[in-house]
């Protein structure tokens, strides 16, 4: 089974409106300025544990590379 989400508005939120997780340690959090939603990381391990297909897409202009290293 595959398993998606969409980065803008459903995994990356303001920290305004919502809980996020904190933020990338130096020199990173430079670089990665969009927060995930809180709960983000361990729900995406327990998918990845159940042995399901994680898919992440966005219609924004973010590299693969970008959101590899953000995940990371």
């Amino acid at each position: 089974m595959r398993i998606s989400f969409d980065l803008d508005d459903t995994l990356f939120v303001s920290e305004e409106k919502f809980k996020t997780e904190h933020a990338p340690k130096f020199p990173f959090h430079a670089i990665y300025k969009e927060r995930l939603r809180l709960g983000t990381v361990k729900l995406m391990e327990y998918i990845q544990r159940q042995g399901f297909e994680l898919w992440i897409y966005t219609t924004s202009y973010r590299s693969e590379r970008y959101i590899r290293g953000l995940f990371r």
